[in-house]
């Protein structure tokens, strides 16, 4: 049997048959797909039949409208009223990134040097182990506790590496989750918007 398939994907105001036979050429009518059947059956069960011709309508409906939207950012949003005001002596303390003279994003110097060295030494993009660069994690630790902590020298401090703050926050709270349950989550006032967010989706509390 000789026939031409489609796919339908929602959220598409209209939809163009693909043939797969030579002698057949293409249908496009509106939002609705036409399947021709050389045998005159439908290969559609579900959906209307005439003849020859079976028509699928593509519903213009979006798979995410029942999906609310969030809320704003309140720290992105003094950069959006920072970007609105015709203010000529303004400076903009939302977001914690540098800025020349004239507002144009700011490369430091060391993070320039950084990443020729990276490029010099050539190194590979092989993955990674699961917890991470060992280096980076180790510096991490001494960072935060001091290299001379006794939780480092007893070695009792884990590490992982995550992406940047807000993965590491996801990583944290799923394993305080599964492993520490009814322990409570201290969070700075003010934090970032999704901070909070990230321990309600994994019902872990917090205060402030």
């Amino acid at each position: 049997m000789a026939s031409a398939m489609l796919s339908i994907a929602s959220a598409s105001p209209s939809a163009t048959l693909s043939m797969h036979e030579c002698h057949k050429g293409k249908a496009k009518l509106g939002s609705s797909n036409l399947s021709f059947n050389k045998e005159g059956s439908n290969p559609f069960p579900n959906t209307k039949s005439s003849g020859r011709v079976s028509m699928v309508a593509a519903v213009n409906v979006s798979r995410f409208e029942g999906i609310p939207m969030a809320p704003p950012d309140p720290i992105l949003g003094v950069s959006e009223a920072f970007r609105a005001d015709t203010n000529e002596v303004k400076l903009n303390l939302g977001v914690g990134a540098y800025r020349t003279e004239d507002l144009q994003p700011y490369v430091l110097d060391v993070v320039k040097k950084a990443e020729n060295l990276m490029l010099e030494r050539g190194e590979n993009k092989e993955y990674l182990p699961i917890e991470g660069l060992a280096a980076f994690n180790r510096v991490t630790a001494e960072l935060l506790l001091g290299a001379e902590n006794p939780v480092i020298k007893q070695q009792r401090v884990a590490t992982v590496q995550g992406l940047s703050g807000t993965g590491s926050l996801r990583l944290g709270a799923a394993l305080i989750e599964r492993y520490f349950p009814g322990a409570k989550v201290l969070i700075s006032s003010p934090t970032w918007g999704n901070h909070k967010n990230i321990f309600n989706d994994v019902k872990v509390p917090w205060s402030e």
